[in-house]
């Protein structure tokens, strides 16, 4: 019985591009992959594109018996043992026994949460994660070193290499908080881990959802070669071709980002395919054997998935076969795809068919998630490509009477105007089938920018990262000149993580960005000069009048602020108000010249809303602190306003207008300036109100004020309040960013990896498990108790140079590793720690503050 996706059962059309209006439109928003010949998505449909055979092979070949034993070809990856332990919090102890399948699944898992620009830390909904791996026999690595790895516990080696905590780990350590969910069906896994990720989405399981697969081996695996088994003898995939004998081992990995279309069309995201349908079945008992497979399970699953995507078979461009070169395969495959697509279509010819394998060797458990980005990319590029090694068909496949055309070069992808339309098939050892049929996404258009000036925000986890983060961010403008900059800055704004290095560009309509993000002017591309930390925000209003240019400004520019001006203009007294309206004061008229401030600083702050910054506290002083109030949500504007217009009636008349006026309490800190002192009661009494508004804004406000200062009233530069955004964001503040029209997000480069090598080879030979560490059996008196601790720290998480200060968690530790460091200071010090002690002291300083209290001596006994 087929599990289907949950969609209608509506007849079979030809069927317009996709939109918002399906509800089970599932949209892929971003992709990542690493595969033999490509580390990146980018290359990776270069190597495709360009017919490129990525299949390492070797001269060397084993004989036994006079039979060939192992085959001398392999897709291999690029350094696979190399990680960047750092960025995702591990230690390198940690980092050497978690597998490089496991490492490489967890960066790409980043890699595309990026290209989706999805932060999970902002996101608003659950995502999900869905895939497998292969077994790659690195934990039995592990075992068989055990004695370079001291105090390394069978745990750590299971958690670290067992394919069942691969995804559980990727959930972990990128805060995903909808389902984790691991996925085994053999060759079918990444396919069926799209498919169960699509069923998620349409339940309401998550909000989007990660789905794919890692293959990868270290030691690089030798595959054995067995007469009339699945291996090629000569190390060549030839899928489809009479010269076919098998296919080729090889690594890889890779993940998509998925999300309901009318969700991923709401919030702008760049939609590169969309799946309209998907399923899953097993071919049961109908084969001639387990291993073998089956015609009407082939077929079943494909009928299944058109009928769940409701299309007509004929609309269909391409299929990306499951293609593994094998002489039964192939024409079993070809049959089952020409009996579904007969349901529908009598025609020849017209549908494409190739297979990854021939480029890159059959990926194992990721084989489906390499054809299903393949085919997004040929969607989205418009380009089928080739399928290499083909020249004689298949003397068993019958293509001139059936629907399809091996792709031999590589093909621009022509259309009547219906959208392209593609079917990508992994088929699992065992009998699980898959299907997924694609079909090309239509993106809406932005609007036209509004603002004069964009705000660029780049962050990275050192200065080093951030360095390359802009110069790549700098070589992709000059690639993309057409590119939106109101997008780029949107996306920067509000799809990527937030981390502590961090530097902004400001860039005006019209100009070009690469200039500004090359360093050529220093007051407009700020970097800061520290790490940042989350700061609270106050805004500090001043008391005196406007400049007119300041004030012209932003009445050209900014609505929030034209929107203010009005609303004071019709508070005010008539003859009051159409003065406002000008944004003039008669000279000697200190009445309007107080509305002014008044509106000004009301004003200011609904732009730096309108942008996302909300004040934690306000101050302010003279007819600032009538802003200060409005703000703060303790005087209603009305109120305000007829304030303004007789605070030179005398404090006593003041505090008489005040007592009639009901002060609510507010909704922000109102804060007292120099020293930040809350006001607490204060806030709602009548006399402590006129005694601000009769105060004189002092030169520095709020000095003494324990977190960010914005000076509301004050002249400001070209670019504000981008500029002030930046600096704010540059010192750690929260932006709630708010998009400048109708925006889009954008693919933009991935925040690099510093990776190195992290590896246990298996190279050497094993000797005996040390009963504990040899550093632990050195004679440790005459040492004092921080400097053996910070050893001990550092030794157990691989890192040297750890410092006294520095934080066993905030540096890779968890609580299984606490328990080798517990169990190693409890040998030394011959002192009674509690397994929780780990979270009461996490830094060396402290647990040696701990031992010398729990010690007679204070020193190692």
């Amino acid at each position: 019985m087929h599990e289907l996706a949950r969609r209608g059962d509506g007849p079979a059309t030809s069927g317009a591009a996709n939109d918002e209006t399906d509800e089970n439109a599932i949209a892929v928003i971003g992709m990542a992959c690493r595969f033999p010949g490509a580390r990146n998505l980018e290359e990776y449909w270069a190597n495709l594109v360009g017919g490129v055979d990525s299949v390492t092979r070797s001269a060397e070949r084993t004989v036994t018996g006079g039979q060939d034993r192992y085959v001398p070809a392999r897709g291999l990856l690029t350094d696979p043992e190399w990680f960047d332990a750092e960025h995702f919090g591990l230690s390198p102890r940690e980092a050497r026994l978690i597998s490089p399948q496991h490492r490489v699944f967890l960066e790409c898992a980043a890699e595309a949460l990026e290209h989706a620009n999805c932060d999970p830390q902002r996101y608003p909904g659950p995502i999900g994660v869905f895939g497998g791996g292969a077994h790659t026999g690195y934990g039995e690595v592990l075992r068989a070193q055990r004695a370079q790895l001291p105090g390394v516990t069978e745990w750590e080696i299971l958690l670290g290499s067992a394919q069942d905590f691969m995804i559980a780990r990727t959930a972990y350590k990128l805060g995903l908080t909808g389902p984790a969910v691991n996925v085994q069906a053999a060759c079918a896994t990444s396919l069926v881990a799209v498919h169960t990720a699509v069923q998620a989405l349409l339940a309401g399981d998550c909000d989007a959802a990660l789905a794919g697969a890692a293959c990868v081996h270290h030691p690089e695996k030798h595959t054995p070669y067995t007469p009339g088994g699945i291996i090629a003898k000569d190390g060549v995939c030839r899928a489809f071709d009479a010269r076919a004998n098998g296919t080729v081992g090889s690594d890889g990995a890779g993940l998509v980002v998925l999300k309901r279309l009318s969700d991923a069309l709401a919030d702008g995201d760049t939609v590169h395919a969309v799946v309209r349908g998907t399923a899953v079945n097993n071919d049961g008992s109908l084969r001639p054997g387990f291993t073998a497979p089956s015609v009407q399970g082939q077929t079943e699953v494909i009928r299944a998935a058109h009928h769940v995507s409701q299309i007509d078979p004929g609309t269909v461009g391409y299929v990306e076969a499951h293609g593994t070169g094998t002489p039964l395969g192939d024409p079993i495959e070809i049959e089952a795809l020409t009996q579904a697509f007969r349901e529908g279509t009598d025609s020849t010819g017209f549908c494409h068919i190739g297979s990854v394998k021939t480029n890159i060797g059959h990926t194992d458990v990721a084989a489906g998630i390499a054809g299903l980005i393949k085919s997004v990319l040929a969607l989205s590029r418009g380009v089928i490509p080739p399928s290499i090694h083909f020249e004689t068909p298949n003397p068993h496949i019958d293509f001139d009477n059936g629907p399809f055309r091996v792709v031999t070069e590589a093909l621009e992808w022509k259309t009547d105007g219906s959208p392209r339309r593609a079917g990508v098939s992994s088929f699992g050892i065992g009998g699980t089938n898959s299907h997924v049929v694609l079909e090309e996404a239509t993106s809406p258009m932005s609007t036209d920018a509004g603002r004069a000036v964009h705000l660029l925000p780049v962050s990275a986890r050192t200065r080093a990262a951030l360095d390359v983060l802009t110069r790549d961010l700098t070589e992709h403008l000059r690639e993309h000149p057409a590119a939106s900059l109101a997008d780029i800055a949107w996306t920067l704004q509000t799809g990527r993580g937030e981390m502590p290095w961090r530097r902004f560009a400001l860039v005006r309509e019209g100009e070009d960005p690469q200039q500004v993000l090359g360093g050529g002017d220093g007051r407009r591309l700020v970097s800061s000069q520290h790490a940042a930390d989350r700061t609270p925000v106050a805004f500090a209003f001043s008391g005196r009048p406007p400049s007119e240019e300041s004030v012209a400004r932003l009445l050209r520019d900014e609505p929030a602020f034209r929107c203010a001006l009005g609303e004071v203009a019709d508070a005010a007294s008539p003859g009051l108000g159409a003065l406002v309206r000008t944004a003039e004061a008669p000279a000697g008229d200190g009445r309007v010249a107080t509305l002014l401030t008044l509106a000004n600083g009301v004003g200011e702050a609904r732009v730096l809303a309108a942008r996302g910054l909300q004040p934690a506290a306000v101050t302010g002083h003279g007819a600032g602190a009538l802003a200060a109030g409005v703000v703060a949500g303790t005087l209603r504007l009305t109120d305000a306003c007829a304030l303004a217009e007789h605070l030179g009636d005398g404090e006593d008349r003041v505090v008489e207008r005040l007592e009639r006026i009901v002060l609510s309490p507010p909704s922000v800190e109102i804060v007292r300036s120099p020293d930040g002192r809350t006001m607490t009661a204060e806030a709602r009494d009548p006399r402590t109100w006129a005694a601000l508004l009769a105060s004189v804004t002092p030169e520095e406000p709020l000095t003494e004020y324990d977190g960010r200062v914005v000076t509301i009233g004050e002249p400001h530069d070209e670019d504000f309040p981008e500029s002030t955004l930046g600096r704010l964001w540059l010192a750690g503040a929260r932006i709630r960013w708010r998009p400048d029209g109708s925006r889009r997000k954008v693919p933009l480069p991935h925040h690099p990896f510093d990776r190195q090598r992290h590896i246990v080879d298996a190279a050497a030979p094993a000797g005996p498990e040390p009963d504990e560490p040899d550093t632990d059996r050195v004679d440790e008196r005459g040492t004092d108790t921080l400097t053996t601790v910070t050893r001990v720290f550092g030794e157990t998480l691989g890192m040297p140079d750890f410092e006294a200060r520095h934080d066993f968690f905030e540096h890779g530790g968890d609580s299984l590793i606490s328990v080798d460091l517990l169990e190693r200071l409890r040998r030394i010090f011959q002192v009674d720690l509690d397994p929780l002690s780990i979270f009461d002291a996490p830094t060396p300083a402290e647990m040696a503050r701990l031992i010398d209290d729990g010690t007679d001596a204070g020193e190692p006994t």
